[in-house]
């Protein structure tokens, strides 16, 4: 009898350990995002040419990715080119757009969320959005 409760309790624990490895994590803060900002890179995992610095950031609203760059200018302008973003905000919730001047296809991410890639169904943001992202905004902002 001592051995089938043992037994019993050992199962539960390795069920419990399980259970934490299966559940989907929530994506992982982008270290390089300023607090209080919203950025977003041209590559998955939040990385620029392998760079997590190299990105766009921004308080308030950004009405057309075209006239906004990369940090180190690899590229004309960063209008459908996002693949990652993070929402780094201390209050708002951020919304993204596939149009400029907020139009057009959208999703919302809350505070300290992200998505490492746009091309899946990600955690925060429905997949089909990879490089087609043209305006954002914090939720009070547009």
């Amino acid at each position: 009898m001592k051995f089938r409760t043992a037994f019993l309790k050992i199962g539960a624990v390795v069920a419990l350990a399980l259970g934490f490895l299966l559940v989907p994590s929530v994506a992982k803060a982008a270290p390089s995002c300023s607090s209080g900002y919203a950025c977003y890179w041209k590559d998955a995992a939040y990385k620029t040419d392998g760079l997590m610095s190299d990105r766009v950031q921004f308080q308030w609203y950004i009405g057309t990715f075209y006239s906004h760059y990369y940090n180190d200018y690899t590229i004309y302008h960063s209008d459908n080119t996002a693949t990652s973003l993070w929402n780094n905000g201390n209050t708002y919730g951020t919304r993204w757009y596939d149009g400029s001047s907020f139009t057009g296809s959208n999703f919302y991410v809350p505070i300290n969320r992200g998505d490492s890639y746009l091309g899946d169904n990600g955690v925060t943001a429905p997949g089909g959005h990879n490089d087609k992202l043209s305006s954002a905004c914090f939720t009070p902002y547009c």
